[in-house]
């Protein structure tokens, strides 16, 4: 990653944190105590499943990639046993 990318994202990095925490902070000072413990269980739940999904989702992903980076390892493969020796004679 170079210097001009890093540069460019850091501050949508910094501001959507300063903006993560002024949301907790409004929600802890506009809610009690006993609503937030009271809500405790669904939102754990509900995280759970999403977290799960997730998972899931992304498990998928990497089987798909790694997919196609065996299928392109094998067609490489398949272009150097054909031309191959060609080309390295013609280098040579």
């Amino acid at each position: 990653m170079s210097v001009e990318t890093i540069l460019r994202l850091t501050p949508a990095v910094l501001g959507s944190t300063v903006f993560s925490i002024a949301g907790l902070c409004a929600a802890h000072a506009c809610l009690d105590d006993q609503a937030l413990l009271a809500a405790r269980e669904a939102i754990g739940s509900s995280l759970q499943t999403l977290g799960s999904v997730y998972a899931v989702l992304l498990a998928f992903v990497v089987f798909v990639v790694w997919q196609q980076f065996n299928d392109a390892r094998g067609f490489v493969e398949k272009e150097y046993a054909l031309h191959g020796p060609r080309l390295s004679r013609d280098r040579g």
